[in-house]
């Protein structure tokens, strides 16, 4: 569920210069997963913006840097947690 997909995705986070690297990294964490893409991009995508839709979510990562992402990412974890 969300809850997995957001730890997996904190706990491999790499340090990225491009987006290239996070499209790379979700693509491998989507098979890691064993779930279809769209069942990675949409939490990921709820749980880092809030919304359903919006710029590709690789580009979003990459203006906001990894520590901003991973803040971002443990505060949806806090939230879906309680």
């Amino acid at each position: 569920g969300v809850r997995q997909v957001l730890e997996a995705f904190i706990t491999g986070l790499p340090d990225f210069q491009e987006t290239a690297e996070i499209k790379e990294f979700i693509k491998t964490l989507t098979k890691s997963l064993k779930l279809k893409p769209k069942n990675v991009f949409m939490p990921l995508r709820c749980a880092l913006t809030g919304k359903s839709h919006g710029p590709d979510l690789p580009y979003l990562l990459f203006i906001w840097g990894r520590e901003e992402t991973l803040r971002r990412a443990q505060v949806s974890l806090k939230v879906i947690s309680r």
